[in-house]
């Protein structure tokens, strides 16, 4: 039943804030969405939790060009499941959602201009810059969905790497594990 694969990511969730070494406690929550979802949500889902899982292994091994690409791969999996979803019809963009997308590529620009090129290397400045796409797009993709917490879900997503980025590229943030995992960890949840 999806609420008992609800309840152990919370779970898994919740000790990644408790001060143990796990290996990949991060990646454990996703990684049981990934596993609990087979045959419950759809293909795209799955793999985009299991590639966020990776991506999050990645991240606690401080692989961070193979953390960008693992999630920039499941970004791919939900703006494929987002399209899958315009069968059904679509709310058409309105002044607000107008309003949203503008924002949405300012924050995308924001993120470029404020912290990708001001990375030294080159690799890791493209990673940041095709990445920063890849997860505009899928906010944009999310948007015209009818599930109003599907939408939240890709919001927070996009928060949860703002602050990251800004955390690993730009200044510390105080409370940084707080301020990136728990946005991320609400997203994941709302977007399964």
């Amino acid at each position: 039943m999806k609420i008992s694969i609800i309840l152990v990511y919370i779970l898994l969730a919740l000790v990644y804030f408790c001060p143990i070494d796990i290996p990949y406690k991060a990646a454990l929550p996703v990684f049981a969405l990934a596993l609990g979802g087979i045959s419950r949500v759809s293909l795209e889902i799955v793999l985009a939790m299991l590639f966020s899982a990776i991506g999050d292994a990645m991240g606690q091994q401080g692989m961070l060009i193979l953390q960008i690409i693992a999630f920039a791969i499941a970004h791919v999996f939900l703006i494929l499941q987002f399209m899958s979803m315009r069968h059904r019809p679509i709310i058409p963009f309105n002044k607000k959602d107008n309003l949203l997308l503008i924002l949405l590529c300012a924050i995308v620009l924001f993120v470029i201009y404020s912290i990708a090129l001001n990375v030294g290397d080159l690799i890791i400045q493209s990673g940041i810059i095709i990445y920063a796409v890849v997860i505009g797009l899928m906010v944009f993709m999310a948007l015209p969905q009818f599930v109003l917490v599907v939408k939240i879900g890709a919001v927070l997503f996009m928060a949860s790497d703002i602050i990251l980025a800004w955390n690993i590229f730009k200044e510390p943030i105080p409370c940084a594990s707080y301020c990136i995992m728990i946005p991320y960890y609400l997203a994941q949840l709302s977007i399964f």
